[in-house]
């Protein structure tokens, strides 16, 4: 007896492995955020929002790729989008927010509300 396919399968693991590629530390002055963004998609693809406590992260991008020869021809057209909520662990100042992009690491700073 064959079992029916489950396509949620894949999309859980797909968050758990970016449950793992994000870090959140509390220092005496502020909230350190770090986030291993997903390949193809670069900094300006992201969007970061603060609300109270709350960090968003959105991000998408579409690429197109073509090659052509006098044998061969191949186009290809690439999506990839992610969404992701955390919940901070106290108050931050959202309009002071600093965000620092380096080899695929976003490290975002918000000072919290003393």
């Amino acid at each position: 007896m064959r079992l029916p396919i489950n396509p949620f399968i894949k999309i859980s693991k797909l968050w758990g492995e970016m449950g793992n590629q994000l870090k959140v530390v509390e220092t005496g002055r502020e909230v350190v955020v770090y986030c291993r963004l997903p390949d193809g998609i670069r900094r300006e693809d992201v969007e970061v929002g603060v609300n109270g406590s709350r960090l968003m992260l959105r991000g998408k991008t579409n690429r197109y790729y073509e090659v052509k020869s006098s044998t061969i021809y191949r186009e290809a057209h690439y999506n990839n989008q992610f969404e992701r909520v955390v919940q901070l662990p106290c108050p931050v100042k959202a309009r002071e927010t600093r965000i620092v992009y380096h080899q695929g690491i976003m490290e975002i700073r918000v000072p919290k509300v003393q």
